[in-house]
This record gives C-alpha cells, structure tokens and sequence, in this order.
C-alpha cells in the first residue's frame, strides 16, 4: 500500500468509453473501468469515475488529478468537445494526466511535430518538419524531392503521401489541404464562381493544416513499442506491399535479435524526453539511425499489448530481457500511472 495521494477521476468520453483494447485483431472495446478502479483503491487512491459529458459544472475540481480519454469520430467533433472540457478542468487547477498538449496532439500531426521542436536530443528530430496552415504557402517553398507530406489528422497511414515529383508534390498538397471532400468542393467552386459576379473574394477551402517532412530511405518496416513505465511491448511491422509506409500494413513479422536492445534503449530515450505514463511509438531503423517517425501519449491502440506474448524490460546492467507473459491491458496500465503519480507526487 503506497501513500494516499487524493483523489483522482477516470473520465470517459460521452459513450462512456476509457481508451480502447482489443480482443482480437479487429474487435475493438473499452477498457474495463471496474478493474482499472481496483488498482487504484488498492494502492490508496480515491477514486471517481465520471462522464465529460455529465460533470457537474458548479463544482470545483482544482488539485484532482484528472485520467481522461480523447474520441474519434467525423470531422473531430467530440474531441473537440473533449479538449474544451480538460482545458477548462486545468484552469480550475485540476491536474491531467497526461498533460494538455498531449491531447492536443492526438490525432493532430501539426502539434505533435510542433512538440519534436522542443526535444533536446537531436537523435530524436532525425525527421524534419515544416507546418503549413494552407496550401498556398507550402506551394512557396522549395523543398527537396522525394518527400513526405501528411494531413494533421489520421489514422493507420490515411493521410500519408510520398511525392516524388513537382506534379505529384502539387496535387497531393492541395489534396490534403482542402477542408472537404472533392464533391463539396465542387459547390465552393460554384461559390466562388458567383461570388465573383459580386466581385467578392473567394472562399479558400485549401487551407487545411498539414505536415511535410524529409523522406527517409532504406526503412523496409517500423517498430510498434508500447511503453507503460518500465514495460516495452514490442511489434516489428513490414512496410505495404510497394509502399514506404508500415503503420496499419497488418504484417507483424519477427523482430531482429540484432537490432532489438538498439531500438529498446532508443525508445527510452524517447520515454526519458516525453515523461508521460504511457507511450506509444512507431520508430523506424535503416541500419545505421533510429528515427522516430511518430509518437502518441493518449488513446492510442494496445494492439501491441494485446498480441505480444510478452514485454521487454531493462536489468540493472542495462540488458533489456524478454519476460514471457500475456499480460492485461487494464493491469498494465493501472500499474504505470500508479507509478508515474508517485514520481509526479
């Protein structure tokens, strides 16, 4: 039984859902709650978990660590809804966990890169980026071909394109910049069209926020870490069949023993920047560089977790061992912000 830290609330999107697992490769649940709740109370917490869409809004929350979780749905709605109700239990003084910005970040590329920036550690910022908040001004800049361009939003490499041409640089930039679909464009055509009889100004409906960074050869796959505290459950995924992009492929494949300890010490470089309970972390190696293609601190999937048959941790000589053990989602998680709220306290 570790000190009483108070109170801490489990907040679930407005469904009631916590995160998400898997049960299988493609059956998709909400973490159970009750079991996540158990941890606590037994490791002298308090505990109280609520709807962001049921708060009572009269109520003071200051000094409540606060465990939330992010949605997705069309057009970022609800995560809009979400990032307005944390923001303002923050300004009360509630404490999240993890911090703002790293909500912000889910599911937006602009801000996720926009936090790079702020890495110490250059072996970290391997992948360069710009941020452009429209398609007008990225068509301004020079850049060096091939390169990647990717949509703010999300998800499984949607929103992912490499140029390897001006033309093709063009059309993918206008592509990922346009606010709607291309039927609804084609009304904002019509608009403009109408509204310049009016001899009004057009609508710009390419400006869109977006991501392009350096495209980095010779990576023929990533690798998947999860990191809850001092576990790292690991997945090695092939690239697509002719692609350059590996997230979402569905091709686990087994993991180099040459190249494991190498990819472990740098995802805990990773963890040692970030400081967060849990950490999600596509990381590619092309033989001689880690480079961290993406990363993740809130609501990202445990399909890792769910489909290793065990997870790395690191002995006091700095070998990383391989404990064979299917392990819980719910335990696995409760563990690590138990953990990381005794560091924070």
């Amino acid at each position: 039984m570790v000190e009483s830290s108070g109170q801490i609330m489990l907040l679930t999107d407005p469904r009631g859902w916590f995160w998400k697992k898997y049960n299988n490769r493609n059956q998709t649940e909400s973490l159970d709650l009750t079991q996540i709740e158990d941890h606590l109370v037994t490791a002298g917490f308090q505990v109280e978990i609520a709807n962001i869409a049921k708060l009572d809004w009269t109520r003071n929350y200051r000094g409540m660590h606060i465990l939330y979780t992010s949605s997705e749905d069309f057009n970022g709605g609800t995560k809009s809804f979400v990032e307005d109700v944390l923001l303002w239990l923050e300004k009360q003084g509630s404490i999240l966990v993890p911090s703002y910005h790293y909500l912000r970040a889910h599911h937006n590329k602009v801000m996720m890169e926009l936090l790079r920036h702020s890495f110490l550690d250059s072996e970290m910022k391997t992948i360069q980026s710009r941020i452009f908040p429209s398609c007008k001004m990225a068509l301004e800049h020079p850049f060096a071909l091939p390169i990647v361009v990717k949509s703010a939003s999300g998800a499984g490499s949607h929103g992912v394109a490499l140029a390897k041409t001006k033309k093709q640089f063009i059309r993918v930039v206008r592509s990922f910049s346009r606010l709607a679909g291309w039927d609804f464009a084609a009304l904002f055509k019509i608009r403009n069209f109408l509204r310049a009889f009016k001899r009004q100004g057009p609508v710009n409906y390419h400006n869109e926020k977006f991501v392009i960074q350096n495209f980095v050869p010779d990576l023929s796959g990533d690798y998947k870490v999860l990191v809850f505290n001092d576990h790292y459950f690991v997945l090695h995924r092939k690239n697509r069949q002719n692609d350059f992009r590996a997230s979402g492929s569905g091709q686990f494949i087994a993991i180099p023993s040459e190249e494991i300890q190498g990819v472990l010490n740098f995802a805990r470089k990773c963890q040692t920047a970030i400081r967060v309970p849990f950490l999600s972390l596509d990381i590619g190696f092309d033989g001689r560089s880690h480079h961290l293609i993406e990363f993740q601190c809130v609501s990202f999937g445990l399909k890792a977790l769910t489909l290793s048959t065990g997870y790395y941790e690191s002995s006091d000589n700095g070998i990383w061992q391989f404990v064979e053990k299917q392990s819980l989602a719910e335990s696995e998680f409760s563990r690590a912000l138990i953990v990381y709220l005794q560091m924070i306290k």
